[in-house]
């Protein structure tokens, strides 16, 4: 744990075995349970414990799995609090909401966060907002269209794509699949969000971070997640040989890079085929001269 004098809040006592914080309880974490909490208070702390959540379920299933995919995953859960607590924090040393005693409320009160070590940028919004648009990038590449989509006459309600995305979270509710429907997109997204974008807004409403802050560090997970997805598409493209095939005795590369293929009529996949939008007058007329060739066969 890195300490800077200039980031100490005021109550801090370097003699003291256990610090007295005035505003609330520091939980592990750095998560501040202030005094006289209403429930939006404890919303705040529970979306404060959100990302440790996310991460240790990425490691469950690294566990169970041992898969390239969730490593890659893990790694970035890793490096976001890491780079910004022992490079990034120590260099900006900003302190936290309320360190000098004079942050008040509307109503006079006084608060701020019993957190002690510096707050410029907030690791928990970088690490909510990196691994949310990581995740969104490894999502979107892999949508195919769903089966009852493609059969005329079958459009699926809001109410049935929602149902299907919720029962695609039950099945694997961390990763993605190697393929998803719309639906399960859907899903996916909605159960991410609502775990991980509260989270900046959060860690300002119980004064552990201000907004320049959250801001700062959603900023900063934006540009890891953006960097780290194109490093891990790139090492996937490049190691795509060696699919299924075991590192070190345990370690299975599944990291499958998101490519799909097109099937015509019967035929092998084309690699380079691609789908282009024409006109309805243009498609109209091509299929008046398929018809009018088949009528002559």
């Amino acid at each position: 744990m890195v300490f800077k004098e200039e980031c100490l809040p005021f109550w801090y006592d370097k003699n003291a075995t256990e610090q007295k914080c005035p505003f609330g309880t520091k939980l592990p974490g750095d998560v501040t349970y202030p005094n006289d909490a209403d429930w939006l208070d404890m919303l705040a702390v529970f979306w404060g414990f959100a990302p440790y959540i996310i991460v240790l379920l990425i490691f469950v299933e690294f566990c169970l799995k041992r898969g390239t995919r969730q490593l890659a995953l893990l790694g970035f859960a890793g490096f976001c609090p890491g780079f910004n607590e022992f490079l990034v924090k120590p260099f900006i040393a900003l302190p936290r909401p309320g360190f000098a005693n004079m942050l008040t409320t509307d109503a006079g009160k006084i608060v701020g966060s019993c957190v002690y070590k510096c707050g410029m940028p907030s690791s928990h919004a970088t690490i909510s907002i990196g691994l949310w648009l990581l995740v969104v990038l490894e999502m979107a590449p892999r949508i195919v269209p769903a089966s009852e989509r493609m059969r005329k006459g079958r459009v699926p309600s809001f109410l049935a794509d929602f149902g299907g995305g919720c029962r695609a979270c039950a099945d694997t509710p961390i990763m993605p699949r190697d393929k998803m429907t719309g639906s399960q997109f859907f899903g996916f997204l909605m159960l991410w969000t609502f775990l991980l974008v509260p989270v900046p807004l959060m860690r300002v409403r119980n004064y552990d971070h201000s907004i320049e802050q959250v801001l700062i560090g959603s900023t900063a997970g934006i540009v890891y997640a953006l960097i780290w997805h194109q490093l891990m598409v790139t090492l996937s493209n490049r190691c795509v040989g060696s699919l299924g095939k075991y590192f070190c005795g345990f370690l299975v590369h599944n990291y499958v890079p998101a490519e799909f293929r097109v099937k015509v009529n019967g035929q092998p996949p084309q690699s380079d085929a691609s789908i282009e939008q024409v006109a309805w007058t243009e498609l109209q007329d091509t299929s008046e001269a398929l018809n009018a060739e088949l009528q002559s066969v």
